[in-house]
């Protein structure tokens, strides 16, 4: 006899049974039918609307604002959601958040009289109004939130149209900001961390410190020493306002109890550290965790869709402020709180300073400590051979992980072609990582590569058309010769692989190296020369090659890099041979089958993960592991 598995219920059916639940007080039936929905229907308005309303019936008020918030994201016309939005607000005494929804509740609905009914809770005195989101900004400014706080006082400023001398130099500092960074992104570092500096002596900013650190990564004038010193004066700052001896957690010390597991990134979308989380998360469905994420972008797609389906639960932590989230976190009783961005941009390190979970690590998004002490472990995926040296970089203690990082190539991908170098008459060498990799230092290298190889080519990719310019002018001050160079645009995914159909071999950039580049490279039988460097960053392209047993291809010396390099091109049979086999070679190493990689590495998180936590239930200090 044949079973036949029942049909999903039609999406009216299940919200009419969950409003009929609702209705005869079976609130556990109801929140569990409504979570169905939001399942298949994530933005679905009366589903989110409804449990933020069940939330406040369970005296839950900080758990019904993401609810309401979602249901507005679907449909900004609800007046009786920004009603609710606002009363919750008032109920947890966040009044300037209550007047911030409110103006912009105006902004959506216009004058409703039931919704200005409102006004006279917030203070008809625009004056104060305008008082508080003034003080509000200050406290905001002085903690490091230059955002937050520039939007405090621009809603001030439209209250009560007085000009502020501290508005006007706030935003004169986030314009340099914005600058900074900009040139972080260009790959012209020196001047990027001198502007950052000062902008950090007048005030400090979260955003800024974070830029500065990551734009040090990529810098070879900064050492190993000077570069933890920065990162840790990141933590330092963030002790003067969360002390660590004032956390204390509930979580129940079971040792072998199913674990609350949370994300916190602003990249589970199309994103590689979404690529490198997907294969480890659909492998741990069915192990004894829950896990949460807690997504700091304002928008989703269809990769951030298929990893709700991996989930227990879904949040989107960016319009809340960081005690607000670090609240949420609390309440939803996570164990371990994984961070997967560092310093990159979209991070909620402050939220972690809180220590809203018993265990904190950082992972993926960031080859660098956090230089926080209330994040208690760094994971690395595979034995690192320079593990004890690494140990002194990190605040975190470090785990090393039995795996290597899952690749899922195209299955459309175009074929791996014959070494092009046969039918051009020369060696091409190319680029494709993110120009702010490009520092001056790597462009040094390639430029002495060129001048010893007079007939080679340089390609480099990925170029936006504003950086084309700056990109070529930085080449030529390194003494490359323009008939040596090809700038190609930033394209789709398809043309970007075919684009390795006229590379030969391609150049690692240093001290911070390629990652999905790399592995792309490999998959179109393309190796690429990298510098071994001292530091997390350095090495990434060190374990995407071994792991195929391409070591040839691992420079130890900015000389050796230079000579290696120009060797390569006088044994192009053996590059041929290398070329021709290497995504298989790729496929039967663990990387390149995807699927086989991302069960090593959900055993290998289960296994850190369960350990870490037996090692809280018993009081035991944190410790560097190797599993």
């Amino acid at each position: 006899m044949t079973l036949s598995h029942p049909q999903p219920l039609p999406l009216p059916v299940l919200l009419e049974r969950a409003i009929a639940h609702h209705q005869a007080g079976q609130l556990a039936e109801a929140e569990q039918t409504y979570r169905k929905i939001l399942q298949t229907h994530p933005r679905h308005t009366q589903a989110n609307f409804n449990l933020g309303v069940l939330a406040l019936q369970l005296q839950k008020p900080a758990l019904a604002q993401p609810f309401f918030l979602s249901a507005l994201e679907n449909d900004p016309g609800q007046e009786q959601c920004w009603q609710a939005c606002i009363e919750v607000s008032l109920q947890l005494g966040e009044l300037d958040s209550a007047r911030r929804l409110w103006l912009e509740a105006r902004d959506a609905l216009g004058d409703r009289e039931a919704f200005l009914a409102l006004e006279p809770r917030l203070s008809s005195d625009a004056l104060a109004q305008a008082e508080s989101l003034y003080q509000r900004g200050q406290q905001l400014k002085q903690q490091g939130y230059l955002l937050e706080a520039e939007l405090c006082w621009r809603q001030a400023m439209r209250l009560q149209p007085r000009l502020m001398p501290e508005w006007q130099e706030l935003c004169a500092s986030l314009t340099r900001l914005n600058e900074a960074i900009a040139l972080t992104e260009t790959g012209e570092l020196a001047k990027a961390r001198l502007q950052l500096q000062g902008i950090l002596r007048h005030e400090h900013s979260w955003l800024g410190h974070s830029a500065l650190l990551f734009g040090m990564l990529h810098d070879t004038d900064v050492s190993v020493e000077d570069m933890f010193s920065a990162h840790r004066g990141f933590g330092e700052r963030a002790e003067q306002y969360w002390p660590l001896n004032a956390t204390v957690h509930a979580n129940p010390a079971d040792p072998e109890r199913p674990l609350r597991v949370g994300f916190v990134s602003g990249d589970l979308r199309n994103h590689p550290v979404a690529a490198f989380l997907e294969p480890a998360l659909r492998h741990l469905q069915g192990r004894p965790f829950q896990l949460y994420a807690y997504s700091n972008y304002p928008k989703e797609d269809e990769v951030s869709s298929r990893l709700r389906s991996y989930l227990h639960q879904w949040r989107n932590i960016y319009p809340l402020d960081d005690e607000t989230a670090a609240q949420l976190i609390r309440s939803d009783g996570i164990d371990i709180l994984i961070d997967l961005s560092g310093h990159t941009a979209y991070n909620r390190l402050p939220l972690f300073a809180r220590k809203p979970a018993p265990l904190q690590a950082s992972w993926i998004g960031y080859p660098g400590t956090t230089g926080l002490r209330a994040m208690d472990y760094y994971f690395l995926i595979g034995d690192q051979p320079r593990f004890s040296s690494l140990r002194e970089q990190f605040t975190e203690k470090l785990i090393s992980l039995p795996a290597v990082v899952p690749f899922q190539p195209l299955t459309d991908a175009p074929p791996v072609n014959p070494l092009p170098a046969f039918s051009n008459g020369h060696m091409t060498f190319a680029s494709f990582n993110r120009i702010s990799k490009v520092n001056d230092a790597s462009l040094a290298l390639w430029g002495h590569v060129l001048t010893a190889l007079p007939s080679a080519r340089l390609l480099l990719g990925g170029l936006d058309p504003s950086a084309t310019e700056e990109a070529l002018i930085r080449c030529l001050e390194q003494g490359m010769d323009r008939q040596q160079l090809i700038l190609c645009p930033r394209m789709n995914l398809q043309d970007y692989l075919r684009l390795h159909h006229r590379v030969d071999l391609l150049l690692d950039t240093y001290p911070y190296s390629g990652g999905t580049t790399t592995l792309y490279g490999l998959w179109m039988g393309v190796p690429t020369l990298t510098l071994a460097g001292p530091t997390l960053a350095s090495r990434q392209g060190v374990a995407n090659l071994s792991s195929v047993g391409l070591d040839d291809f691992v420079a130890v010396s900015q000389e050796a890099y230079v000579s290696q390099a120009v060797a390569w091109a006088s044994r192009l049979e053996e590059l041929a041979r290398i070329r021709a086999g290497l995504r298989s070679r790729l496929m039967d190493s663990g990387p390149g089958d995807g699927d086989g990689a991302g069960a090593i590495l959900a055993k290998g998180l289960e296994s850190a993960w369960r350990t870490i936590w037996r090692r809280w239930c018993r009081g035991e200090p944190t410790d560097s592991l190797k599993l």
